[in-house]
């Protein structure tokens, strides 16, 4: 029996509040479809990924209860299809759906320009 698994989605959740005074008002989800693709090596500043998410606020402690983290969740959506040596197959009925989540801590990198350098 051959079995091949294909990507055909991961949907994210950046865990992400909408608004820190009010925690439980999340970012929605989002859905990418297939592999994706890579982020360019020297995007602009103000260049949104094609499918990815930047995050607006830091996570601090009193943002997070206590963590300083926001939890990340990344569920795969996986259609799976086999094949026997007799040549019979098919796809499963429905498709694998693993889950994770990783807490990763956002924080901000700011520059400011200054008229006169060195004064």
């Amino acid at each position: 029996v051959t079995v091949t698994a294909t990507l055909t989605s991961t949907t994210w959740s950046a865990g992400e509040p909408i608004n820190p005074a009010n925690p439980t008002s999340k970012v929605p989800t989002f859905t990418c479809t297939r592999t994706g693709t890579p982020a360019p090596a020297n995007p602009a500043p103000k260049t949104t990924p094609p499918c990815g998410y930047t995050y607006i606020w830091k996570s601090l402690t009193n943002r997070t209860a206590g963590s300083g983290t926001w939890p990340l969740t990344a569920t795969t959506n996986w259609t799976v299809t086999w094949t026997a040596s007799d040549g019979t197959g098919a796809t499963l009925p429905q498709p694998l759906t693993p889950t994770t989540t990783q807490q990763v801590a956002i924080g901000e990198w700011r520059s400011s320009l200054v008229a006169n350098p060195g004064g």
